[in-house]
């Protein structure tokens, strides 16, 4: 198989594996968060709506307490403005997954309103981040038991430290709930406010009617009924009973339940209630009903139109970055060389840190230095010598010197060799004509900046040189640009439309897209003919390498063994370079084999580990 050919089938498998992964999250349903220790794993609720317009609750709300917990904080909101909160009795008890009771119930007693408890709310509160959080920091100065608070229109629960599956139980009465207008008796509720912060698996609330013995609730005739908030059903049963059911309840979401009975089921209203609201009701409350329904309607084909849109415009981005892909992604067929030598002739008429960043598709490394030091040293260009001096390298590696060498004017030649003849021995070097790594590990500690500049101008270079090369097909690169700028700004519009709107389908989308455009947009870039033919070369090169002792390689491949990574990995160490030259030990040997420290320690070799530390001390 050609390099071309696994490069195209690995940036499909990688794209398909991308959208796999993103499709999934997609249809797979969103969790609430029932495994926090606020959010409710289950609700159920049984109202009855009392011939005095109150309203009674039972209501029993599971929770899962990952952690040890001691105090919540419960909501009891959205109700007529003049209605009061009355708490009969709450008890808990820890329950099983499907929801029996696994213990003996207990109760909470109420808890006194003592000046103790007044001074505990009023220091926890604008310390903690939520009711529940102050629930629980009340328990640390409040003993166990309830307490209703109207101002904050819920119960604060007080008790013994408990973790696991708990259902709790409230019995409560919520007084002049019901407006009673001429025509009609309205119940609007929100059993979840809005401004719980919390989440539930499941919500059942059963609301009963104060209907008259023998008769029948009829929808549309004597009872209407309707839902807000959070998507679910409402059932009315001839019995009149109310039932609503929400699947699912998110956070920030709310339920909300509006009830229209007639106004003669309230046969114990005060004469008070009786008269707060004159006048008729039913036909506004239904107007609005329907109004809602439109608005509601238009918005949700609205919505589903734009979600559409949205499918189609993400759908139309894969589509031009998979066109793009295969008209400027794929590889020329290479020309490989016909043996070995051709490979080396080809090889060797660029520099070797050019046949790194080609090996590398364009990005730059320290490795690019080092190659082209081993590759002047090769020249003449400069001599390298071990000291017995304890060195920058750390344990098991000498200091280095770097000299001029006796041909240095007539093989630095190029403009990137003349880049790091001046960093060597102009910058580092001080003018002088050699150069240890002390020296440039001393440079670098002294102006970090300074000394990544030196390098970021170097590798600056060497880009020119790889342009100069023409390794790159430029048209191709153009294009890879353009469609990983756009995956870009798809995810960001993701975000935008996905996570501030709150619109998962077009979030989705446009993730799903701008992953695929990035993904895609990484593989677009091509090599020229020429860049394929030494790409070949080089392969070659790595193969041949594979399983040759360094100290068979010829000191020639040396400096491209290591540009392109295929350095034979010998597992005999290299001898003492205490006091030698790469004259005494054969040159690939003392570049390229792995060494072993003080104690035994195995090291990498020294071009590798020279290539390291040129990158720390960056």
């Amino acid at each position: 198989m050609s390099m071309a050919n696994a490069r195209h089938r690995f940036a499909l498998r990688a794209l398909f594996l991308v959208a796999a992964v993103m499709l999934s999250a997609c249809l797979l349903p969103g969790r609430a968060h029932a495994g926090a220790s606020v959010d409710a794993a289950s609700i159920r609720t049984v109202a009855q709506v009392q011939t005095d317009g109150a309203l009674h609750v039972v209501e029993q709300r599971t929770f899962v307490f990952e952690e040890e917990r001691s105090g919540l904080f419960w909501p009891v909101t959205s109700l007529e403005e003049d209605s009061v909160l009355e708490v009969s009795s709450v008890r808990f008890a820890p329950c099983t997954l499907q929801g029996g009771i696994a213990g003996e119930w207990m109760a909470l007693p109420r808890a006194s309103i003592s000046s103790e408890l007044e001074a505990a709310i009023q220091a926890t509160s604008g310390r903690t981040d939520s009711l529940d959080a102050q629930a629980a920091a009340l328990r640390t100065v409040v003993d166990p038991g309830f307490h209703a608070d109207a101002a904050e229109r819920g119960i604060y629960l007080l008790f013994p430290p408990t973790e696991g599956r708990v259902v709790f139980e409230c019995d409560l009465t919520v007084t002049n709930a019901v407006r009673a207008f001429d025509d009609t008796a309205e119940l609007y509720w929100d059993y979840v406010p809005a401004d719980a912060d919390a989440s539930a698996a499941s919500v059942n609330v059963s609301v009963q009617l104060p209907m008259p013995e023998g008769m029948e609730a009829v929808v549309g005739q004597n009872v209407f009924a309707w839902g807000h908030g959070a998507a679910g059903t409402v059932n009315v049963k001839a019995d009149g009973t109310v039932a609503f059911h929400v699947p699912e309840l998110l956070r920030g979401q709310y339920a909300q339940a509006h009830v229209l009975f007639p106004q003669q089921w309230l046969t114990n209203l005060s004469f008070k209630a009786q008269h707060a609201h004159s006048g008729t009701r039913l036909d506004e409350a239904k107007a609005e009903e329907e109004t809602w329904t439109d608005t509601w309607s238009a918005w949700l084909a609205n919505s589903y139109t734009l979600d559409l849109a949205f499918v189609l415009v993400a759908l139309a981005a894969l589509g031009a970055a998979f066109g793009l892909f295969f008209a400027f992604g794929r590889e020329p067929k290479p020309v490989g060389p016909a043996s070995r030598e051709d490979a080396r002739a080809l090889l060797h008429g660029y520099e070797a840190p050019l046949v790194g960043r080609l090996m590398r598709w364009g990005h730059a490394g320290p490795a690019d230095l080092v190659a082209l030091l081993m590759q002047l040293a090769v020249r003449g260009a400069v001599k390298v010598e071990a000291l017995a001096d304890a060195g920058p390298l750390g344990r098991g590696f000498n200091d280095l010197r770097i000299r001029t060498g006796t041909r240095a004017k007539d093989v630095a030649r190029t403009p990137l060799d003349q880049e790091l003849m001046r960093l060597l021995f102009d910058v580092w070097g001080e003018g002088y004509a050699s150069v240890t790594l002390s020296d440039i590990k001393r440079h670098a500690a002294a102006d970090r900046m300074r000394f990544r500049s030196e390098l970021a101008a170097f590798a600056k270079v060497l880009s020119g040189a790889v342009q100069e090369a023409a390794f790159f097909d430029v048209r191709s690169a153009r294009v890879q640009r353009i469609v990983m700028v756009s995956g870009c700004a798809l995810l960001a519009a993701a975000l935008l439309f996905g996570v501030a709107a709150g619109s998962f389908v077009r979030g989705a989308a446009l993730f799903i897209a701008g992953g695929g455009c990035i993904v895609l947009g990484n593989y677009t870039a091509r090599l020229t003919p020429k860049g394929a033919e030494v790409q070949a070369a080089a392969v070659m090169l790595q193969r041949a390498l594979m399983d040759v002792p360094p100290e068979d390689v010829p000191e020639e491949d040396a400096p491209y063994a290591f540009a392109c990574g295929c350095a034979p990995d010998a597992a005999v160490p290299c001898l003492s370079t205490e006091n030698a030259t790469e004259a005494d030990i054969p040159f690939a040997r003392f570049w390229l084999a792995p060494r072993k420290g003080r104690g035994g320690k195995p090291m990498p070799s020294f071009a590798r580990h020279l290539a390291d530390e040129l990158e720390a001390w960056g």
